[in-house]
């Protein structure tokens, strides 16, 4: 046994000088590196400086380069030393096992080849140099899995304080310990790594030359699971990687971090700080306990259309009660917003807060979830400075502008695919703001409450909360000083608005709910198309806001402070027939035809036709009214009922409405003194009304083409001065108005008729009472201060009293006079006409065989002129009145008074007669209601 033994030792002895002498002579052989290079040059060479080995089936090397291609790309591994061991019983599975892998202070170089389904012309300056190979040979297709030998490496340890690895643009410089089990099978089989762990000191780290840190740290573990490399290439790789790790990586520019970020959820980050915590990844996804910060001196984060960039902090967590969730925390302790291209400041402040909840998947490619699951905002308050940035957000439909101001923005919003929860503040002291034509200045307050929810085809938001503040608000006009100022309060009491949910064919991608709404539309878009229901209460200092929709020729406006209420349906973005704003009682103004009418009452403003341009109908109503003139101080009407309907027609935003119709009613009002209406009477009018009172009922129908209606007057005893002589009576008014202009105050009143009653001289007796009426066959009247009256018509008086005064002073010497003047029921024909300047009655006749009895005449500036004709059978006269001047003749009375035309000569005085008409200056306009 013995002897057995020795032999044994003996022949393992010289197995292994045998070993020691043929094996350390081949490689250190020329033609061994020659024949293992002639294999396959073009894939791969190898040369080592010395080599050695002094136990069987373990080498060891110095000076060891790999130099090699493959279909997409180009390698070297380079390494001052390095041992291996081969294994034996291996072979026999068609494996190569090299274990116990050691190498310290490895360099080694990855350069892709140029691939025309990539584009990377901006990197490849930053790939590296890999010796003997052409870096513009291009990639070869992708090949297909064979099958063959089984490699396998295990790697026991790699250290050393300098390893350079160059992956690409990415160069790194580590120190430390790394271990794994590496297994590829055949040159384009399936490649896994296994048992990894490493603890490395990063010394340098750059990205496409830019230097990302010199300082840093890496300690876990890591696995690759098997996968074909030519069919995962890239980011593809993170799908059969898991990784368990502390990470500390000071960094000078952040920016490296898009490289993923990008790809996964469109987020570029950028600025100075470090990357700190501890990383759990398997196989695509974050897993509970990953837990890293970001710690920033300066961070910026760019996520299209919008760019964040300041002081602080971004926190990346993965809880166990919420595995499928990384919930990202950004903590800004300074920070400017803006909006990009165009690099408006949307806002700057300090301590700013965003959450991102989205899915831990970090794999480009198989990411499903394009967009978060929740995005969460905290703003405690930050500065606007120029608010108009919010302009783009205002539908063009509303017509209306944010031109200026500076302001501030605080509050919260959430947003998620299934719901969402606003609550915004903006503020600003000086803002401009732009409604239509009109800019003005303002302090703003707006409020954005929203709480939103979404089902498969509808999203729905309650708006109800929020308001909108205008206070100190002053109209800018051109030319002139701004206006008074006024306040508005909007607050929604309640409120929902809907939005159509696209088609979410899209939805696989995370675009559901919310999402797939701000996807497919902007805001702006979504507000123009906006379908809803809404019940506010406004409050304003002023209703000339009201005007704005019914531009009209009648001067129709309603005034004064108030609180209305709405309740309002919109459609695609347009009001719904039946939205109506309503003011309760209060008091308030109208106007009207330059009438001012006060009181308490109030209207409603309803949509009659829906859409772009809505036809509206406005209701006013007062009780209890003043009405006036607007260039009058004091009202002589009072005690007024008045209704109001006007229709305006495709009423806008930008040009308001124009009126089609206002229909005006008076059931009732009081005139507290008829010497109002001598404004109306030129001033050289015979007749001056004195005074009295008087019961009115009006109404009036107007429109474009014409005006109809009626007015009606039933005044108390009436006092005036006709001529010198103060009489009094009752007057009964009664006018129908069968067409006209109501815009040029234009107003047809045939039909119409004078009333007077209980006529008598001041003082004298009730027993001699007068009475007469003039009936308006054709009459037309502009309803100006004074007025222009054109009538023709009928008259018809109690008897021929009126006629005393002039031709009393001849009744003696004409006795037949005394029955002319005792005649009864006088009827007759006349025509009138008033202008502003002047009365003239171009006809006056009254026939009642054999009586007659006309009048002609002119009163107006510097001519009171007038003849009288009576006829009694073949006896007839006329009475000459010029002035103070008179004169009665017998002869050719009835030729004189025919030939005789108002303003003429007068045949009697005509020495002193003609045409005496003065131009005076037009008196600035009267009242009808105004007291003389």
């Amino acid at each position: 046994m013995k002897r057995w033994l020795i032999r044994i030792v003996v022949i393992l002895a010289v197995v292994e000088v045998v070993y020691l002498a043929a094996i350390n002579v081949v490689l250190n052989l020329p033609a061994t590196q020659a024949y293992l290079n002639q294999m396959r040059p073009e894939r791969i060479t190898y040369h080592w400086e010395r080599a050695w080995s002094w136990i069987p089936f373990r080498v060891h090397a110095t000076g060891l380069v790999l130099n090699g291609q493959s279909w997409a790309q180009q390698f070297e591994l380079s390494a001052p030393s390095a041992s291996l061991s081969f294994g034996i019983l291996p072979l026999f599975a068609k494996t190569i096992h090299l274990y116990d892998v050691v190498s310290a202070d490895v360099s080694l170089r990855f350069r892709p080849r140029p691939n025309p389904d990539l584009d990377d012309t901006a990197l490849r300056p930053f790939y590296p140099t890999i010796e003997g190979r052409d870096p513009n040979s291009p990639a070869e297709p992708v090949p297909s899995q064979t099958p063959g030998w089984k490699l396998v490496y295990d790697l026991a340890r790699i250290d050393g304080d300098n390893n350079d690895v160059w992956l690409g643009p990415v160069r790194m410089t580590l120190a430390g310990e790394a271990t794994a089990s590496v297994a590829k099978q055949n040159l384009n089989g399936p490649l896994e790594v296994n048992d990894g762990s490493a603890d490395v000191a990063i010394k340098t780290l750059t990205i496409a030359g830019r230097t990302v840190t010199e300082t840093g740290s890496i300690k876990g573990t890591f696995n690759v699971a098997s996968y074909l490399p030519q069919d995962n290439r890239g980011f593809k790789l993170l799908a059969f990687l898991s990784l368990d790790a502390d990470i500390d990586l000071p960094v000078d520019d952040l920016a490296f971090l898009d490289i993923l970020l990008k790809r996964v959820s469109g987020l570029n980050l950028g600025g100075k700080g470090g990357v700190k915590g501890h990383v759990a990844f398997s196989k695509g996804d974050l897993r509970p306990g990953t837990d890293v910060e970001i710690a920033a001196g300066q961070v910026k984060v760019d996520l299209a259309p919008y760019s964040v960039d300041g002081d602080g902090t971004v926190t990346a967590k993965v809880d166990e009660a919420t595995a499928d969730t990384l919930n990202a925390n950004f903590r800004f302790s300074k920070l400017s917003a803006y909006r990009q291209p165009e690099n408006e400041t949307l806002f700057t402040g300090t301590d700013l807060a965003i959450e991102v909840d989205r899915t831990t998947r970090l794999l480009p490619g198989a990411i499903k979830e394009k967009v978060p699951r929740r995005v969460a905002m905290t703003i405690p308050k930050v500065s606007v400075p120029d608010i108009s940035v919010y302009q783009r957000y205002v539908p063009d439909k509303w017509h209306a502008q944010v031109l200026g101001g500076s302001g501030s923005l605080d509050g919260h919003a959430e947003f998620a695919a299934a719901s969402l929860d606003f609550d915004l503040t903006l503020h600003s002291e000086d803002a401009e703001v732009k409604l239509r034509e009109d800019s003005f200045e303002t302090g703003l307050d707006f409020v954005i409450k929203a709480k939103g929810e979404t089902d498969d085809q509808i999203a729905r938001v309650d708006i109800t909360g929020s308001h909108l503040d205008l206070d100190d608000s002053r109209i800018k006009v051109k030319e002139s000083k701004d206006s008074a100022p006024w306040q508005t309060h909007l607050a929604i009491i309640e409120g929902v608005a809907r939005f159509d949910l696209p088609d979410q064919s899209d939805a696989g991608e995370g675009f559901v709910g919310f999402w797939s709404l701000f996807h497919d539309r902007d805001l702006k878009a979504m507000l123009a198309s906006v379908d809803g229901e809404l019940k506010a209460t406004l409050s304003v200092s002023d209703l000339n806001w009201v005007n704005q929709f019914f531009k009209n020729p009648y001067s129709l406006a309603i005034y004064n402070s108030a609180e209305v209420s709405a309740d309002v349906k919109v459609q695609s973005g347009f009001l719904v027939e039946g939205s109506s704003v309503k003011m309760p009682t209060t008091d308030f103004r109208v106007e009207i035809l330059d009438y001012v009418a006060t009181g308490d009452g109030g209207f409603d403003i309803v949509v009659e036709k829906g859409g772009e341009d809505p036809d509206m109908r406005l209701d006013a109503n007062l009780s209890k009214a003043s009405f006036r003139l607007q260039d009058e101080k004091a009202a002589v009407v009072d005690d007024m009922t008045l209704a109001v309907v006007a229709t305006a027609k495709g009423v806008s935003l930008k040009d308001g409405g124009s009126v089609k119709s206002v229909e005006m009613n008076v059931p009732s009002a009081r005139i507290t003194d008829m010497a109002a209406y001598n404004a109306y009477l030129p001033k050289s009018s015979p007749v001056r009304i004195l005074g009295g009172t008087a019961d009115l009922s009006a109404k009036l129908d107007m429109s474009e083409e014409s005006a109809t209606g009626f007015v009606k007057m039933k005044t108390s005893r009436v006092e005036a001065d006709v001529g010198g002589d103060r009489i009094s009576g009752v007057i009964a008014l009664d006018v129908p108005i069968g067409g006209g202009s109501a815009k040029d105050k234009t107003f047809i009143i045939s039909g119409s008729s004078l009333a007077l009653s209980a006529v008598r001289v001041v003082g004298g007796l009730a027993t001699n009472d007068w009475s007469g009426r003039v009936d308006i066959g054709k009459g037309k009247v502009v309803w100006r201060k004074p007025m222009n009256l054109d009538m023709t018509g009928t008259f018809q008086m109690a008897d021929a009293r009126p006629l005393a005064s002039f031709f009393d002073s001849h009744r003696k010497e004409q006795k037949w006079l005394d029955r002319i003047l005792s005649l009864k029921n006088i009827r007759g024909d006349a025509t009138i006409k008033v202008e502003p300047k002047e009365i003239v009655i171009p006809y006056a006749m009254a026939k009642a065989e054999p009586v007659e009895v006309g009048v002609k005449g002119i009163f107006g500036p510097g001519v009171r002129q007038a003849m009288f004709y009576a006829r009694y059978g073949n006896l007839s006269g006329i009475l000459e009145v010029d002035g103070s001047e008179k004169r009665f003749g017998l002869f050719g009375a009835k030729r004189k008074f025919d030939d005789y035309r108002p303003g003429g000569p007068l045949p009697g005085l005509s020495s002193r007669s003609g045409n005496n008409r003065a131009e005076t200056p037009a008196k600035k306009p009267f009242s009808i209601f105004k007291r003389r």
